[in-house]
């Protein structure tokens, strides 16, 4: 498949996404941080062009083509198919991008193969947005030896290989650039929004309270993501349940994933009965749904996998002026939870003393009014993490070329 645009003779930022599994109309993650970025950098005035993987071409085309098409970004995608051929296919592609290409960008490990194996001696350079503790995620997968050696070698090669590289939060920049001994700072730029996105009129949360069966005196505990382990779902589900039997307390599972295919979950989620909704939205509506909430959870373990991350649903969560139950060593959120006042810490392991913390924030917002943390959380959104508040980071970064 391929762009309605032609291919400009200047392309200053070339997306390279190739992974395995996860593809642009398949994975949110990759639409907020990948596809938001490239729309974002396209508006500061670089020239951004895009090449990719697709599961659904038609899907594809409507989440992301048009999108691109309509912003004038040049784009390739091809249907995935095995790992080989895919890794064959999106170099050989590449090869036409060497002349007018300034620059890529690549997240993950096979990104600068592929821009390797395209042009193995002049390959095109790149910047590396590292986006996790990569060893920590394979301990915690079990991943045998072998992959594991394979998998931080190959992370290795392309971070240093990298012109610049970027990170997530500052534990991890400094991480990154202690354990590869780079020259360059790495710069955070960590899991962002479009603030804007994020407005929603008050007649609305009014409507979508009352479309969902709300009501204007209901506190709504909300959760948006996965139900994997390290979400620590069923640590959260258990602080919900001491509150079953608060009559104006309500529950809100936002999730792509279906909790049948999750049982033991399932299970968890009976008791709540018709207390607790489970939605299942486009990623569009979001901002909509999250909105008519009071209080965002996202519990985590406390390991370096998580003190690295920057889940972007905390960015979300005080966009949409919810306060944010969180834990403590979540990469950078903890730390401005504490420090912008903007919600509380719970450790997952200690939920006795977590069941008081969350009934004294309960009371604080019947006190104070729900719009104290929403103003505030609000401001921490759009100065933290928001893509328009690091337009000078990013003009910086890709200027590298020009030195």
């Amino acid at each position: 498949m391929q762009s309605h645009n032609p291919l400009p003779e200047k392309i200053d930022i070339l997306f390279v996404l190739f992974d395995i599994g996860l593809t642009l109309e398949n994975a949110a993650v990759f639409q907020s941080q990948v596809l938001d970025q490239a729309l974002v950098l396209n508006s500061f005035g670089f020239s951004v062009g895009l090449v990719a993987m697709y599961e659904d071409r038609e899907k594809f085309n409507l989440l992301i083509g048009k999108k691109l098409d309509q912003n004038n970004i040049y784009f390739e995608a091809f249907r995935e198919r095995s790992f080989l051929v895919n890794l064959f296919s999106m170099s050989l592609a590449l090869r036409k991008f060497k002349k007018n290409t300034n620059c890529a960008y690549v997240r993950g490990l096979w990104g600068p193969l592929v821009l390797k194996i395209s042009n193995f001696f002049n390959p095109i350079p790149y910047v590396y947005d590292v986006r996790g503790d990569l060893k920590d995620e394979i301990r915690a997968i079990k991943s045998n030896k072998l992959k594991q050696f394979i998998y931080t070698s190959l992370e290795a090669w392309g971070i240093k290989n990298a012109k610049r590289v970027t990170a997530v939060t500052k534990i991890l920049s400094d991480k990154v650039s202690t354990s590869f001994s780079l020259k360059n700072e790495v710069s955070v730029i960590p899991c962002c929004i479009n603030y804007e996105k994020f407005t929603t009129p008050e007649n609305q949360v009014s409507y979508s309270r009352r479309l969902l069966g709300f009501s204007e005196d209901d506190m709504i505990f909300v959760y948006s993501g996965g139900l994997s382990h390290y979400q620590q779902i069923p640590a959260m589900l258990s602080l919900w349940e001491e509150f079953i039997n608060v009559p104006n307390v309500k529950f809100l599972l936002l999730t792509n994933d279906t909790p049948h295919s999750h049982p033991s979950t399932l299970n968890e989620l009976s008791k709540f009965g018709n207390k607790l909704t489970h939605l299942s939205v486009e990623r569009s509506r979001i901002p909509e749904i999250l909105s008519l909430a009071d209080i965002g959870f996202m519990l985590r373990d406390s390991r370096s996998l998580n003190s690295a991350a920057s889940p972007v649903k905390f960015a979300e969560y005080l966009a949409s002026g919810l306060a944010v139950v969180a834990s403590p060593g979540t990469g950078d959120a903890s730390k401005l939870i504490i420090e912008k006042e903007v919600g509380i810490l719970i450790d997952p392991s200690d939920l006795v003393e977590g069941k008081k913390q969350l009934s004294q924030l309960i009371m604080k917002i019947q006190r104070d009014g729900h719009y104290v943390f929403a103003e505030k959380g609000r401001r921490v959104a759009k100065e933290f993490y928001d893509w328009k508040s690091f337009k000078s980071v990013f003009m910086n970064l890709y200027s590298f070329h020009l030195i």
